[in-house]
């Protein structure tokens, strides 16, 4: 059972959003009353970062936590918090801008508004995409942590989209607004709350790596297919006990990481992989090589496979 530690009125009306520092160390909040604060983890006011005219509906540190992104009506700022100067200042949307969301891993930032569309900038404020525009406001956005994909919700709508901006799935749904979106951390599903109450989870799949004229798609949570599209109808399925969280193909070894074990499949024999059990580490990236595979973990571990 968890318990409180600390409450503290952070601001006048509603506190909006909080959000954590890259390092665990600090927080970030902004509310009805137009200010963004930034507290230490102990719930210390460190500083008042803005002092907006109009609500601050969300705000988000870029990877480093040394910039702080805010929205106020229909403009876009971001503040450094390494020095005093003035903060970047760009027009975002025609009408409120309701979310905000920046990269930890692509410095990319997306926003939507009122105005039904999302959009993509850089950190500088320089538009990459704008999205056409939806039958609704777009409520929530949310990068994936590995920078690679974001999902926007609007009523009754889920939009996962690339890094660029171009949508891959849309999914209709019947929970109305989708006002808040959260990825786990390895970027293989999410979580959404909605105004009617109900809270979905989603799961990505259909993901492709290629090799050669090797193809492997997932099909389920725990079920890849490998095709050889130069030969019709070759199709393999790969099922693996867990949860596939990430996997990649290359000098005809296909490697298969899930969340408790890592699969090592040969081409020449797809029935008999090698299972190494990963214990309580989780992969985050792998590097192929023609006689080695690097494995890197959180906080700097790294195995190296033969």
């Amino acid at each position: 059972m968890g318990r409180i530690e600390k409450s503290v009125n952070a601001h006048r009306g509603a506190a909006l959003i909080v959000r954590w520092s890259a390092d665990g160390t600090g927080l970030l909040s902004c509310g009805e009353d137009g200010t963004v604060k930034l507290w230490s983890r102990n719930g210390l006011l460190r500083s008042v970062i803005a002092q907006m005219p109009h609500p601050v509906h969300c705000c988000s540190f870029d990877m480093t936590s040394n910039n702080v992104l805010y929205p106020n009506y229909d403009h876009c700022y971001i503040k450094s918090l390494k020095s005093q100067g003035p903060p970047l200042k760009w027009k975002a949307h025609d009408g409120l801008v309701m979310c905000c969301d920046w990269s930890k891993a692509s410095e990319y930032i997306v926003t939507g508004g009122e105005d039904c569309k999302f959009k993509l900038w850089d950190s500088f404020g320089r538009n990459l995409f704008t999205s056409i525009a939806l039958d609704y406001p777009i409520s929530s956005v949310a990068w994936s942590p590995d920078g690679q994909c974001f999902v926007a919700g609007s009523y009754n709508i889920l939009l996962l989209c690339d890094k660029a901006g171009w949508s891959h799935s849309l999914e209709k749904l019947s929970t109305g607004s989708l006002l808040s979106l959260c990825w786990y951390d390895d970027s293989t599903q999410l979580v959404g709350g909605s105004g009617s109450g109900q809270v979905i989870h989603a799961q990505l799949i259909e993901s492709t790596e290629t090799c050669g004229s090797v193809e492997v798609v997932q099909m389920k949570r725990n079920l890849l297919e490998v095709r050889d599209v130069s030969v019709d109808l070759a199709r393999e399925q790969l099922e693996t006990r867990d949860r596939i969280s990430r996997f990649a193909i290359a000098y005809d070894q296909l490697v298969v990481v899930t969340t408790q074990q890592l699969y090592i499949f040969s081409s020449k024999n797809w029935n008999t992989p090698i299972i190494v059990e990963l214990k309580e580490k989780a992969i985050k990236l792998i590097l192929q090589a023609n006689k080695y595979e690097l494995y890197i973990f959180p906080y700097t571990d790294a195995t190296t496979f033969e």
